[in-house]
C-alpha cells in the first residue's frame, strides 16, 4: 500500500464548524471605565468639561493680550509671536499664551489661520 494516505493527509483540510458570532455590544451611555473609577470622563466636543465652557467677557489677562496684539500690529504691521506676547504680558510660557488665545478665539475676539506663521489676528 505504498502511496496511500487518508484523505485528511492528502492536502484536504479537515472540516471545522464555523465560529459562533460575537455577542452584540450594548452601549449604556456610561463611560467605558469601571464604576470604581474616580476620574471624570474626558471632555469631547459633544460633552465639554465644565471649566472649558466660555462665558461672557474676557478676563483681565485676555484684555492685556488683546492690547498687546493691537500695539504690536500698530508698530510692525503684523501679529506678534507667542513668545513676544508672553514677554510683554508677563506669562511664563508660550503654552499659557496659546491657551488664552484659544479662549479669546472661542469668545470671537481673535481669529486664527491654521496654515500661517503669526496666524492670530484681531476679529
Amino acid at each position: 500500500m505504498d502511496g496511500y494516505l487518508p484523505a485528511a493527509r492528502q492536502g484536504a483540510r479537515p472540516h471545522r464548524a464555523p465560529a459562533p458570532p460575537a455577542p452584540a455590544l450594548v452601549r449604556t451611555g456610561e463611560p467605558t471605565r469601571g464604576a470604581h473609577s474616580r476620574r471624570p470622563p474626558r471632555a469631547t466636543p459633544s460633552r465639554p468639561r465644565e471649566e472649558s465652557i466660555v462665558i461672557g467677557s474676557p478676563t483681565e489677562r485676555q484684555v492685556q493680550i488683546l492690547r498687546c496684539m493691537r500695539e504690536v500690529i500698530a508698530e510692525t504691521g503684523e501679529a506678534p509671536t507667542l513668545a513676544e506676547i508672553a514677554a510683554r504680558v508677563g506669562l511664563s510660557s508660550k503654552s499659557a499664551v496659546h491657551y488664552q488665545l484659544g479662549r479669546l478665539q472661542q469668545l470671537g475676539m481673535v481669529a486664527r489661520d491654521d496654515h500661517r506663521h503669526r496666524a492670530y489676528r484681531l476679529a
